[in-house]
């Protein structure tokens, strides 16, 4: 699936301005997050990858997979795009 990615990673990080990643803590899918951000890094993509803890947020929440949790990492990556 990212063959044309990694295939030439020095063309991807030339033409990917900023590859971030953020995945809840809680979030179903943070196995996957984890293993893509090991991918990225062995392929040498250049990649910010961020696990956000909300339990302060919101205690005892069970999944961070949520509109909420989105908005708050839009919010921590927004002023990165103008840097």
């Amino acid at each position: 699936m990212f063959a044309n990615l990694v295939a030439n990673p020095e063309k991807t990080n030339q033409q990917m301005k900023m590859v971030m990643i953020f995945c809840g803590t809680k979030d179903h899918l943070v196995d996957a997050s984890d293993a893509f951000d090991k991918f990225l890094t062995a392929s040498t993509i250049t990649h910010e990858y961020r696990r956000t803890e909300y339990e302060s947020v919101w205690p005892g929440r069970r999944d961070d997979h949520t509109w909420p949790i989105w908005r708050m990492n839009l919010r921590d990556a927004a002023p990165l795009l103008f840097r």
